[in-house]
């Protein structure tokens, strides 16, 4: 999906077809035009969201242990 946020031209990626059905990625469209409405940027939001799951997943017992 290609957008304009704050002037500047993004590209969003939803994944490869097989793994990614085509409801799926209008679905994922949808939502990221939605968050284009709010004026939040979708790839800065799914960078987000994926830091924030990494960053739970990190706290395992092994690392905090040590």
């Amino acid at each position: 999906m290609d957008y304009r946020f704050v002037g500047a031209r993004c590209t969003l990626a939803f994944g490869k077809y097989p793994e990614v059905t085509l409801a799926n990625a209008r679905d994922k469209h949808l939502s990221a035009r939605k968050l284009l409405d709010q004026d939040i940027d979708p790839s800065e939001d799914k960078e987000d969201r994926a830091r924030t799951l990494a960053e739970e997943h990190a706290n395992t017992f092994e690392k905090l242990a040590r």
